[in-house]
């Protein structure tokens, strides 16, 4: 796909401007094949977030209840522990995972 195509060599260039780490839901790049670009065209550090086994940062077996989602967080495949916070819904816990993301990118652990 043309556009596609074009929409993933904006997001090549737009790394060139990132000097440390990559942060990126690791869910979505089956659209775009987004980690073997990025893997092949730059020497940025990734750190990906999702459901997914192949992300860095994990949230397994959550729950969504009327005020709060529970998850088991795995960094690097290890589990951390189960937490609750008080969002709910799927966009809510991917923006969670994202913060998460960014501190540990710092090694700011807040566990």
């Amino acid at each position: 796909n043309l556009n596609q195509s074009s929409e993933l060599e904006k997001f090549i260039f737009m790394l060139s401007n990132v000097s440390d780490t990559l942060i990126y839901n690791g869910d979505l790049n089956k659209r775009i094949s987004t980690n073997i670009h990025i893997k092949k065209r730059t020497s940025v550090q990734r750190l990906s977030y999702g459901f997914q086994d192949k992300c860095d940062i994990q949230a397994k077996n959550w729950i969504t209840s009327k005020n709060e989602t529970s998850f088991d967080l795995l960094i690097f495949h290890e589990l951390l522990g189960r937490f609750t916070f008080p969002v709910i819904g799927e966009e809510n816990l991917y923006d969670l995972l994202a913060v998460i993301a960014y501190f540990y990118s710092f090694f700011i652990y807040l566990y």
